[in-house]
């Protein structure tokens, strides 16, 4: 699975790892960024992952601001957020 299938639909997955540039020999640095996206869609790919159970929260464009105001007041329930523009 390509990459950019997943910017042209406006997901991202972000995580952490070493320079986003670097891409160490397995030897090396067993994870990358670049090997981790290629799991993570290699799973979506294969049905082992189901990306939609990470999404705690739908809201409409609408209530954004009180989405930033509960993260700012710390929440921390919401682990995957999608964002409505009807």
């Amino acid at each position: 699975m390509d990459r950019d299938q997943f910017h042209n639909q406006h997901v991202r997955f972000i995580g952490c790892s070493n320079d986003p540039t670097d891409d160490y020999p397995p030897g090396v640095v067993r994870w990358t960024i670049q090997r981790n996206m290629q799991y993570i869609a290699d799973q979506i790919a294969d049905g082992r992952l189901d990306p939609t159970l990470a999404i705690t929260h739908r809201v409409r464009w609408d209530e954004l601001e009180q989405v930033y105001e509960q993260l700012l007041e710390g929440e921390r329930g919401m682990l995957g957020v999608t964002l409505h523009w009807d």
